[in-house]
């Protein structure tokens, strides 16, 4: 999580998201949107993604309780 990545864009008076995302050649941008969207959703109900994330890793790591996929 980078804070320099997102912000607030004012258009016409209105606070919009800003979120910068890197992109290389190839990748398929229509889905990196979808999912910055989606994520930016989350957040607007009160559920943050990587911090979710950065828990439960730390929590895996911790225990040695890492799942393996079959």
């Amino acid at each position: 999580f980078n804070k320099k990545l997102e912000g607030v864009a004012a258009r016409l008076d209105v606070e919009l998201p800003r979120i910068i995302i890197p992109v290389r050649p190839g990748r398929n941008l229509s889905i990196i949107i979808e999912v910055a969207a989606m994520n930016q959703r989350l957040k607007k109900s009160g559920y943050h993604t990587a911090r979710e994330f950065n828990k439960t890793l730390i929590s895996w790591l911790q225990n040695g309780e890492v799942p393996r996929r079959p």
